[in-house]
């Protein structure tokens, strides 16, 4: 079954914070910026704000060129209208702003922008996945723009509880927290999960079904959208939680690695830096691995045509085993690592004590030349361990 047809007609909640941010803006005619990640509804949060009202024009950006769209909205002759008549009471809304690259594209979509801010009765409202579009933000600036974040648009624990309840889910504490948590407040996961709660009384299997659906969602919308050159090293920094420069061009092996990481920070809500730090979200992250691990499958299902052959994975990785003198024990450990585990969740895991786990370590730390686990990883990745 499709992820979509488990979903049922209304899945969105207007918060009603972004609602009077839209209001206050519209009556001082202040243009807006509304970003948030795949699912946390600002398409429909224009939708239902504009619902029975024929005074605005709605554009996807990504599939309507900018020169096109200003052709559309400021025929030749009407460059300077009197009393601004061409833009009076109109409201323009432009979706799907984000993955925009080229000085050429970029410097087109200024334009336009430059075009609409000179019409003093005109309304724009922009929408993207990132909370960066430099040339957007850069024609307005902060000080002259709404902005209404994915904070905003997000599903407060309180709403996510109250929803599960009138639909006739009640959870314990502590599973109502893990959805909240794996939610993040967005509307579409969480309707995601709620469904799967009513399908499904075994709280684990649901938030198994809940976390398949999502990464298909992801895979749909998401991964579907990235080039390819910014597709790959992400994934391969994916086996990190968290990592800098010098570990992304490491890990990648790439040195332009800041130019792609910037590019995808404006891709989308996804990739957070803070500081000399990134990170990618925890439900993303966690869909990138396994998206790793379904590649790695389906290699070896081509290439094994019986028991005894080995693919190539397979004997690199046993190649680079014999080299480090890593064992079999050692290297599950370095994988359930690279996934983010903690020592005691490794242990329960593979049956042991934590302390059991911690002298595994020292072995690992001293055979690969390290002494942390964020070492151990990029160590093994270089190896070709994983």
């Amino acid at each position: 079954m499709d992820w979509q047809s488990k979903l049922f007609i209304d899945t969105y909640i207007q918060p009603r914070g972004a609602r009077k941010k839209l209001e206050a803006s519209e009556a001082i005619r202040q243009p807006v910026y509304i970003y948030g990640s795949c699912g946390f509804g600002k398409t429909e949060l224009l939708k239902q704000y504009f619902k029975g009202r024929e005074d605005y024009e709605m554009f996807s950006a990504r599939a309507v060129k900018p020169r096109e769209l200003m052709d559309k909205l400021f025929p030749a002759g009407e460059d300077k209208p009197e009393n601004g008549k061409a833009a009076a009471g109109r409201i323009l809304v432009i979706d799907d702003l984000y993955g925009i690259f080229g000085n050429l594209l970029r410097r087109e979509w200024r334009e336009l922008f430059e075009r609409c801010r000179a019409e003093e009765n005109l309304w724009l409202i922009v929408c993207s996945r990132s909370s960066k579009v430099p040339y957007y933000q850069k024609v307005y600036g902060r000080s002259g723009l709404t902005i209404i974040s994915e904070d905003d648009l997000s599903l407060s624990y309180a709403q996510i509880e109250k929803l599960f309840r009138k639909n006739g889910v009640e959870l314990p504490p502590e599973a109502m927290e893990e959805a909240y948590k794996r939610g993040s407040g967005n509307p579409l996961w969480t309707f995601l999960q709620l469904n799967n709660f009513k399908a499904e009384p075994d709280v684990k299997k649901a938030f198994r079904k809940s976390r398949l659906d999502g990464w298909r969602l992801l895979t749909e919308n998401v991964y579907n959208t990235w080039p390819k050159d910014m597709l790959e090293p992400i994934i391969k920094l994916s086996i990190l939680n968290e990592f800098d420069l010098a570990a992304a061009e490491e890990i990648t092996g790439l040195p332009h690695i800041k130019r792609l990481l910037d590019k995808a920070e404006e891709l989308g809500n996804f990739l957070i830096r803070e500081g000399e730090a990134y990170h990618i979200r925890e439900i993303m992250r966690q869909a990138m691995v396994a998206q790793q691990y379904r590649k790695r499958k389906r290699v070896k299902q081509i290439w094994q045509t019986d028991h005894t052959r080995r693919t190539t994975q397979e004997i690199r990785v046993e190649t680079a085993m014999k080299e480090s003198g890593i064992n079999d024990k050692e290297l599950e450990i370095i994988k359930l690592m690279a996934l983010g585990k903690t020592n005691m969740e490794i242990g329960d895991g593979l049956g042991v004590r934590e302390v059991t786990i911690k002298y595994h370590n020292m072995k690992i730390f001293k055979k690969l030349g390290v002494k942390s686990r964020i070492q151990v990883i990029r160590e093994a990745q270089r190896r070709g361990l994983i």
